[in-house]
């Protein structure tokens, strides 16, 4: 493919400056390069050449521009491995890592990014995760380029025992955070999650679904039980309930009479 066809169809997507090294880049590995509108579950990918047809790297071409130019280094670091190891090494292990931040830090030292950008970039180099969207500060910091207006909500924006939706159709109340992530407990099944605090939610009535979810499961909240009752949380410890402090209450364990403060909104089965 002619360089310039490269610079002049990769510029509306890329910031000022970025597209000839890029051109230079795609030519040299002999790539083909596709455009899709906005797939959800990858940013971009590489496919080898095979049966006749030439390398490929894909990119959603909804991301902003630096997204955009980080992912589509991300995917021409892949190419750039498979050519020197085809499938010899880990998809993204320590060869991937060195060519991705190699071919990265040009566009740090030619200051491509904005400053604000800068520093969270060359943490994000440091030990580079096999999508931006791993890397929840990295992420984050991009979303504040994005051009369309968004309104939705994530999960950083809910409160604690708030009932929410995912995409998926995944009904969930948020019972805890973990650094980045929030340890979700899904009603329909009572297995617990860890979900990336940026995942895009929907709020739900939390009285609808917590009595649906009490009826169900033969569930009830800790604070609408007596004093004195047993109770079973879900990792199994058998608890008995004590006297409010605050928002929570004092429970003992009956076994070894240790005693816990348990939220009054836990959901627990009798």
């Amino acid at each position: 493919m002619n360089r310039q066809i490269f610079v002049d169809g990769l510029k509306p997507f890329l910031p000022p400056r970025a597209e000839e090294l890029i051109a230079d880049w795609l030519l040299d590995l002999q790539l083909k390069v596709v455009l899709w509108e906005n797939r959800q579950t990858k940013l971009g990918d590489f496919r080898p050449a095979r049966q006749g047809k030439p390398a490929q790297i894909s990119v959603n071409k909804s991301l902003n521009k630096y997204a955009f130019l980080i992912t589509i280094v991300h995917e021409i670091a892949h190419a750039a491995v498979y050519r020197k190891f085809q499938r010899k090494v880990q998809p993204h292990g320590l060869e991937w890592k060195k060519e991705y931040r190699d071919r990265m830090l040009n566009f740090l030292t030619a200051r491509i990014f904005p400053k604000e950008l800068e520093s969270v970039i060359a943490n994000h180099l440091k030990n580079p995760r096999a999508s931006a969207n791993a890397d929840f500060d990295l992420e984050k910091a991009l979303r504040q380029y994005n051009t369309y207006q968004d309104n939705s909500l994530t999960l950083d924006d809910l409160q604690l025992n708030d009932v929410f939706s995912l995409e998926n159709g995944g009904v969930f109340r948020m019972i805890g955070k973990q650094r980045t992530r929030y340890k979700c407990y899904e009603l329909s099944t009572g297995k617990n999650f860890l979900i990336s605090g940026l995942a895009v939610v929907k709020l739900l009535d939390k009285e609808k679904f917590l009595n649906i979810q009490t009826k169900a499961k033969d569930e009830t909240l800790v604070k609408d039980l007596t004093i004195g009752t047993k109770f079973r949380l879900s990792n199994g410890m058998v608890l008995i309930k004590g006297e409010k402090k605050r928002t929570r209450y004092l429970c003992s364990e009956p076994k070894t009479g240790k005693q816990f403060l348990v939220p009054g909104d836990l959901l627990v089965k009798l």
